[in-house]
């Protein structure tokens, strides 16, 4: 039933991006397809400022999120991000490399492998190991911890694969994760894949599908496919 709900909700999220909203096709990063309390940029050494529904995103800003507060960014019309209250991401790219660099809380991001270059990857970054994603579901998390104890990171996979290396040694041999599965890295050292059953999964969605509102039509089509909202 679990692997079922996967390939239904991926299903779903890659029609979604096959019939973006028109506003995703503007320059830039991507947009802003959904906003529910507060939620922040920054671009440089700017000042913070509101991200509202259908504002446009680009490299280098960094978007926060406030307490109860969620936001959901369409980038480069092929990765769908929710990212949860309290946390905190950047987006940049380079040589073929989309990358999601996760500074504090918790996001879900979603691929659509057809819409992908040859060559192309997405990436999650937490601070101390990096998730390729070429076309599947995958949920990341930095675990607060007590002072002094080294930081910790979650990487969960709903759906496909995604291969994990240290941060900091990218040459290092990958470790594959196979949904559905998570894998813990604990200062620099990256652990073993443990399997995901249906209860963990459910959980790990349950804060990522707070209401948001749908202003257009579009949106609602849009919306309809993510993958929180289909598990």
């Amino acid at each position: 039933m679990g692997a079922l709900v996967a390939r239904q909700a991926l299903l779903a999220l890659l029609l979604a991006l096959l019939y973006p909203a028109p506003e995703a096709a503007a320059s830039g990063a991507g947009v802003v397809t959904g906003v529910s309390g507060q939620v922040t940029v920054s671009r440089t050494a700017a000042t913070a400022l509101p991200l509202r529904f259908k504002d446009e995103v680009f490299l280098k800003d960094r978007i926060s999120t406030a307490e109860r507060s969620l936001a959901r960014l369409l980038l480069d019309q092929k990765a769908l991000v929710t990212v949860r209250e309290l946390s905190e991401l950047e987006i940049t790219e380079q040589a073929g490399r989309s990358t999601v660099d996760l500074g504090a809380g918790k996001i879900a991001i979603g691929v659509a492998r057809q819409r992908m270059r040859s060559g192309e990857i997405v990436e999650i970054r937490t601070q101390y190991a990096v998730a390729a994603i070429r076309g599947t579901v995958v949920i990341a998390e930095n675990i607060p911890v007590p002072p002094g104890a080294p930081p910790q990171s979650r990487i969960h996979v709903l759906s496909g694969y995604v291969d994990i290396t240290p941060r900091d040694n990218p040459g290092a041999p990958p470790v594959r994760m196979v949904a559905p599965a998570s894998i813990s890295i604990i200062g620099q050292s990256v652990g073993l894949p443990v399997p995901l059953n249906e209860a963990a999964r459910r959980q790990l969605l349950s804060d990522l599908h707070q209401t948001l509102p749908q202003h257009l039509s579009t949106m609602k089509a849009l919306a309809a496919g993510e993958f929180t909202r289909a598990a």
